[in-house]
């Protein structure tokens, strides 16, 4: 891929992160995505669910090294 700008990476993250989810859909049939990420991870957070859409579904203490992480859902459109 083509080197990005510092400030065009979010862009280009989240257009790679839609196409990503548009090959789910097209490929595997898939009607949602899940993901899980660490309750302190601020800039994961915002762009998941004020960005993507992404909804907490389940707050999961201890997952992963006594570290709390929260569970995302998605839908995918048709």
């Amino acid at each position: 891929p083509a080197p990005v700008s510092r400030e065009c990476e979010p862009l280009e993250l989240t257009l790679r992160l839609r196409r990503a989810e548009q090959a789910m859909r097209t490929t595997y049939n898939a009607a949602y995505v899940s993901l899980h990420v660490r309750e302190t991870n601020r800039a994961a957070l915002g762009l998941y669910k004020d960005t993507l859409g992404f909804k907490v579904i389940k707050i999961e203490k201890s997952y992963c090294a006594s570290r709390t992480v929260l569970s995302l859902h998605v839908g995918l459109a048709c």
